[in-house]
């Protein structure tokens, strides 16, 4: 194929608090793979892993009980993202 084509592999970690928290961590994993049709024209997909569960806004308090949370450490959440970018 004389088309362009992107792969990428991408993995970060979020380290929110002490070992055995419910919010102690969240990993994710994006597996991608791009392919240009043209210049202007490219199609897109995305494969996402996300192990934990650690909602941000909920970290410090909110409106939950002290000492409640809805944070899950051995959450694992799996996901496809597609796509097509067009300029001109």
């Amino acid at each position: 194929m004389d088309k362009r084509t992107d792969l990428s592999l991408d993995y970060s970690t979020f380290t929110a608090g002490p070992d055995g928290a419910p919010w102690e961590r969240q990993n994710q994993w994006v597996l991608g793979s791009a392919f240009f049709l043209s210049d202007t024209v490219k199609l897109f997909g995305e494969g996402v892993l996300v192990e934990g569960y650690t909602p941000l806004n909920f970290i410090s308090g909110g409106n939950l009980l002290p000492g409640e949370t809805h944070s899950e450490s051995d959450a694992e959440s799996v996901g496809a993202i597609l796509g097509v970018n067009v300029a001109f």
